[in-house]
């Protein structure tokens, strides 16, 4: 058996999600990456949030507190095709926004080197996106060298999307009620999750209480601590 396929059955094998991340990263970095991002686009209808190694902290600062993430056309792009895209090929598009080029004229200056855009899927429209950079031109990378990132990038959404799912489970969290453990691991207060989900702050305090009898908490900071521990939400900042 190859590293690949050893790589490969390493994988599928873990878990655990933080044994899950650095077997996923050291893949790449084996490769030359230098940076590596996880967007969980959509769990049943929730957007997760974003795990990123190596980008410039101020530049994953700027993503997450000014949503870029909603005028970031590299993603939309890249779910359109069935092969990794250069970050750096959306900038030739003639159907992007002023926004998006706004967006794409940042990402320039305050991360430099260029990457590889991958779409990945799993069961029950659980999508998400992976960011790769590397310190040289990804171009360099072959067809099937490319088609070898996308292989272990889906291999690792799959088992990624499967340990969720199982805890998710077992903690029995409502959809709404896993919506509202995300904001609260955000850190935003009930009034403000109140009107972010356009509910009224009683329905998020009766929320709340369900939250905490689930998963055997008192307060909102064990609340996120186990979400996120547990896989139940998927947040970093």
């Amino acid at each position: 058996m190859d590293a690949f396929e050893n790589k490969l059955k390493s994988i599928s094998a873990a878990e655990r999600l933080r044994d899950l991340w650095p077997m996923f990263c050291d893949y790449y970095r084996e490769h030359g990456a230098t940076m590596i991002s996880y967007h969980a686009v959509s769990l049943d209808g929730v957007r997760l949030g974003i795990k990123a190694e190596g980008f410039p902290e101020k530049w994953v600062n700027r993503y997450i507190s000014e949503g870029l993430e909603d005028i970031d056309p590299i993603p939309k792009q890249s779910a359109t095709r069935s092969e990794p895209f250069i970050w750096s090929d959306a900038a030739k598009l003639n159907n992007l926004t002023d926004e998006e080029r706004w967006y794409l004229s940042e990402l320039q200056r305050e991360v430099p080197n260029d990457g590889i855009a991958i779409s990945v899927y799993g069961n029950g429209f659980q999508n998400a996106f992976i960011g790769v950079g590397f310190a040289n031109d990804p171009r360099r990378f072959s067809r099937h060298q490319l088609f070898l990132f996308h292989m272990v990038a889906e291999a690792a959404h799959i088992r990624f999307c499967t340990i969720v799912n199982e805890r998710r489970k077992k903690a029995k969290l409502s959809k709404r009620e896993l919506e509202i453990l995300h904001w609260v691991a955000k850190g935003k207060s009930n009034s403000v999750i109140a009107t972010i989900l356009a509910l009224s702050p009683n329905t998020i305090d009766a929320h709340l209480r369900k939250i905490y009898a689930k998963l055997s908490v008192s307060d909102r900071t064990s609340a996120a601590i186990h979400g996120v521990g547990r896989g139940l939400i998927y947040y970093a900042e």
